[in-house]
């Protein structure tokens, strides 16, 4: 990822695009993002375009997501765990669910699988599924009916 690119310069770029999911996969590679995810995404991207605070906004999405994509990351190793973003149906709000890498394939429909260019071959990773949460956009005019603990001022909370 190149760290230059400003959150606002690359989710402006996102918007101008038509949303380049591979530009997405470079930025936050550990990130699993459904289609309804990547349409997710896409409508809150151009929501915080239009807005006066979008350079604010665009931070704390960037830091929420930069997060979630480094959760349980290991120098070198596949990540622990990945986290999989999909559509809450709620302005700006994701589904989460967090799967852990295992080593034994369970046959479970909530597997995910990747390839992974490691040690001069592809491998595969496995995952299964953990647990489940949502990236919740509190605020914008939205009732989320969640609870926030903390005074963290980032709208985006992380609630499983």
């Amino acid at each position: 990822m190149d760290k230059t690119i400003t959150a606002l310069d690359f989710f402006s770029s996102l918007y101008a695009s038509g949303l380049d999911k591979y530009s997405v996969g470079r930025r936050y590679p550990n990130l699993h993002f459904t289609e309804s995810g990547y349409t997710r995404l896409a409508m809150t991207v151009g929501w915080l375009l239009g807005r006066e605070d979008e350079e604010t906004l665009a931070q704390y999405l960037d830091e929420r997501l930069t997060y979630l994509n480094g959760y349980g990351a290991e120098e070198g190793k596949a990540p622990r765990y990945r986290v999989s973003l999909g559509d809450d149906r709620m302005p700006g709000s994701f589904t989460l669910a967090w799967f852990n890498r295992t080593d034994k394939v369970e046959g479970s429909r909530m597997e995910m699988n990747i390839e992974r260019w490691e040690n001069n071959e592809y491998k595969t990773v496995l995952y299964s599924y953990a647990w489940n949460g949502g990236l919740i956009l509190h605020g914008g005019g939205n009732e989320t009916f969640t609870v926030r603990v903390g005074d963290d001022s980032n709208p985006w909370g992380i609630h499983t």
